[in-house]
């Protein structure tokens, strides 16, 4: 009696054992896109939209939209996404408000994978802005927090690891092989105005540009993701330093642009940003026609 229930109890751990060791070895087909309504936190404020795009296993880009801002940041994944629905994160964000004031916000918080891939997610952290009142004195950095939902969408190709239990996006998409763009561009707000735009990109993801203009330069640098290649959609971010004439003087600035970029088959090239300019307070943007080569 006391063998048949000492082989009952080990059956019984066994198979819990073997349940448990599943579980850790589970992993979760995360679909690359998301789209989330945002409440407070950032890069939108008070209330709005945003577009993530996972670059990896742990690090996402997003873009967004709100009633009164505009910007843009990263977010990491402290846990791994695919082993576990709960994950925390941290990340970093930047925006800016439509008269112009600039937000940074380091959040930490958390997110869950729900049914029919809609995420949870909440958190905390600390904002600098000149423009929200701060609780502290003679400060401008506030405690903050945001919580949004999202659908996550686009599923990937996928391929195991080599230990055979993760799972990754396969790298099999063909990107472009050339390196100059020659465009021209408009700005907005932005100087140059107009301008006669170079760009070498040092791969699919990377781009160094510079522009002349009838009353300015400006130089810079561009990430774009997912990888330049035809007839595909680009996010696109970076930043843009350059001078040009307002009024009778000379003013420089700094410029982020917040966009996306298309190139076609045939290698035209089509850009437009927006982004808050540093220089002058205000919101800029930027349309460039050109050729790849």
């Amino acid at each position: 009696m006391i063998i048949k229930k000492l082989l009952l109890y080990l059956l019984l751990f066994t198979s819990f054992g073997l349940t448990a060791q599943e579980e850790v070895k589970a992993t979760y087909s995360m679909k690359p896109n998301v789209v989330s309504l945002k409440l407070i936190g950032a890069p939108t404020w008070p209330l709005g939209v945003s577009f993530g795009q996972m670059i990896n296993n742990r690090l996402s880009m997003e873009v967004g939209v709100g009633v009164f801002s505009i910007g843009a940041g990263l977010e990491y994944s402290l846990t791994n996404p695919r082993k576990s629905r709960f994950n925390l994160n941290t990340g970093l964000f930047g925006s800016v408000n439509f008269d112009g004031y600039p937000m940074v916000y380091v959040p930490f918080g958390f997110s869950y994978l729900g049914k029919k891939d809609f995420q949870y997610s909440a958190n905390v952290g600390v904002l600098y802005s000149e423009y929200v009142y701060s609780a502290f004195p003679n400060s401008h950095f506030n405690p903050w927090f945001g919580i949004s939902i999202g659908k996550r969408f686009s599923r990937e190709v996928l391929q195991k690891n080599g230990d055979g239990n993760d799972v990754m996006p396969r790298n099999d998409v063909e990107k472009t092989d050339l390196r100059n763009v020659f465009s021209g561009k408009i700005g907005g707000w932005s100087s140059p105005i107009i301008a006669i735009n170079y760009e070498r990109l040092i791969g699919p993801y990377f781009g160094l540009e510079f522009a002349v203009g009838l009353i300015g330069v400006s130089a810079g640098g561009n990430v774009y993701y997912p990888a330049i290649r035809p007839s595909k959609l680009s996010l696109k971010t970076g930043v843009r330093v350059g001078s040009g004439l307002s009024g009778l003087s000379f003013e420089n600035y700094v410029y982020v642009p917040i966009g996306f970029n298309y190139m076609s088959k045939s290698n035209v090239v089509l850009g437009l940003d927006i982004g808050p300019d540093y220089g002058s307070n205000e919101i800029g943007a930027s349309l460039k026609i050109g050729i790849a080569f």
